[in-house]
This record gives structure tokens, C-alpha cells and sequence, in this order.
């Protein structure tokens, strides 16, 4: 994608017609050198996990660490540090 936008940009495309073939011209280049280099195409990325299950999961985590006032004060600001 930062590519397609870069080029783009620099050849000051305008015409939608023109985007989408320098959009595929882009993304056809790209595979080919994940190809050529022997990356993963996107494709075949195993999906991560759901972000309902990644929310779940943090809710549920028991914090690792505990500070006390004067170790969080400067995560509290002022206010924290001074109580």
C-alpha cells in the first residue's frame, strides 16, 4: 500500500483508471519479489488471533506488576506523586 501510494504521489496520478492499473502494476511487482526472495505471500499468513479474543484476554489478565505510590508517582504525574 505505501508503495502504490508513493508512486502515486510521484507520478501525480489523478485519473481513477490510472490509479488502479499502477495499483495492480505495484502489487504485481511486490509479489513478485516476495516470490523471488522465498517470503510468504499474504495469503497464505495463518490469520492471528480474533481481536474479540485479544479484548476478552486482556480484560481478564491479572496485572504482572504492582507499584506502590512512590514507584508509580511518575506515572500519576503531580498529583500521584504527592499523596
Amino acid at each position: 500500500m505505501t508503495q502504490t501510494r508513493d508512486k502515486l504521489a510521484k507520478d501525480a496520478v489523478r485519473d481513477q483508471q490510472q490509479a488502479i492499473r499502477t495499483h495492480e502494476q505495484v502489487g504485481k511487482e511486490v509479489r513478485d519479489a516476495i516470490k523471488r526472495i522465498g517470503g510468504t505471500l499474504p495469503e497464505n499468513i495463518q490469520p492471528d488471533e480474533h481481536i474479540k479474543e485479544v479484548e476478552k484476554r486482556v480484560k481478564s489478565a491479572k496485572p504482572k506488576l504492582k507499584l506502590d505510590k512512590r514507584e508509580a508517582g511518575g506515572l500519576l504525574g503531580k498529583e500521584g506523586a504527592e499523596e
